[in-house]
């Protein structure tokens, strides 16, 4: 028998528990996955297999995982929690704007959560 490392069987009940916390059924979370890259083709066998530490899922379908559930790759992969991690991620989709149309929105929202963080922080005192 082959014995699997803990972060392995950490991994199987992670992405069942996120797959659970959104009501996914697996042939569900199976066209999400395939939604997210024309090159994924995940379906019920593969999830199982992943959820019960059979497989790994390769790292374009972890990338889904990551996109579908909004979490950084190393949450999922259990390196940090988010309970632990005091930091904010939000995706923002830019597709067609130009370069500069980006960096001005990237220091806007700088600009404006500097703004939101001191606000908050006042209030705290």
């Amino acid at each position: 028998m082959v014995e699997k490392n803990k972060s392995e069987v950490n991994l199987g009940a992670k992405l069942k528990q996120l797959r659970e916390s959104k009501g996914f059924t697996m042939e569900q979370l199976a066209f999400e996955i395939n939604q997210t890259d024309e090159k994924l083709n995940a379906n019920k066998s593969m999830i199982s297999k992943w959820e019960n530490n059979k497989i790994s899922p390769k790292n374009i379908y972890l990338s889904a995982y990551v996109k579908i559930f909004n979490i950084s790759l190393n949450e999922l992969l259990g390196l940090e929690s988010e309970e632990n991690r005091n930091i904010i991620t939000y995706r923002i989709d830019t597709k067609g704007l130009k370069k500069e149309q980006v960096n001005e929105l990237k220091k806007d929202l700088e600009t404006f959560t500097t703004f939101l963080l001191e606000k908050l922080r006042n209030n705290n005192k």
